[in-house]
């Protein structure tokens, strides 16, 4: 998706953001998604929920210096619990993300170990801490060959706990079921361990050792 077919309200967060100041960025951003929230909840047949991009930004689209980090003044560390130590702060400038889709996409193969390479993605959403840690930048410095990575996700205290959340959409009961049993048989294809799957009153929980 280039930038050109952005979602309008995608193009506008850019433009704020590029402007510098994240709070006015944020705040219209967090006030459409709780329109689409209402429209999903209460007019799911509103032609604005026609777009399967809606409220999403391709952040591997648009001028990569927006995304770019901004620092905070430390002058007001005193109205933060946990201030950030020096050595722990990105400096304004560096990349905030991973630089492409490509980087992203070699750290989700490493981060998952190749589990989910069987998958059929079609009306399945990944989300959450995983993708959160295959997102972050490395930190100036740092191992970025394969066993680095592997080591920052499986072993590092921000990382070693993730799951890895996925969430099904535009199914219906039958179909969904469906679904799972083919997550079920590609995890247990891709990977050389038993697996076990845990069924619970909302969700479905896949388990191997790694």
């Amino acid at each position: 998706m280039s930038q050109s077919a952005q979602d309008p309200e995608a193009t506008a967060f850019l433009v704020r953001l590029a402007a510098g100041d994240l709070d006015a960025a944020v705040g219209p951003a967090l006030e459409y998604e709780a329109e689409l929230r209402r429209l999903f909840a209460q007019d799911r047949s509103n032609r604005r929920l026609s777009d399967p991009y809606v409220g999403l930004v391709d952040v591997f689209a648009c001028d990569p210096a927006v995304l770019d980090t901004q620092s905070r003044p430390t002058t007001n560390d005193k109205e933060h619990i946990f201030p950030l130590k020096p050595s722990e702060r990105r400096a304004s400038g560096t990349p905030a993300l991973a630089t492409s889709l490509a980087e992203f996409q070699r750290n989700w193969s490493i981060f998952t170990e190749g589990a989910l390479s069987q998958l059929d993605w079609s009306n399945i959403v990944v989300a959450g801490g995983a993708v959160q840690a295959c997102l972050a930048p490395l930190p100036e410095g740092a191992d970025d060959s394969k066993k680095g990575l592997r080591k920052r996700f499986h072993e590092s205290d921000a990382y070693a706990g993730s799951d890895i959340d996925l969430f099904l959409y535009g199914l219906d009961q039958a179909k969904a079921e469906k679904k799972i049993e083919h997550i079920f048989e590609a995890i247990r294809d891709a990977v050389p361990w038993d697996v076990t799957a845990v069924r619970t009153a909302h969700a479905v929980s896949i388990h191997y050792p790694l």
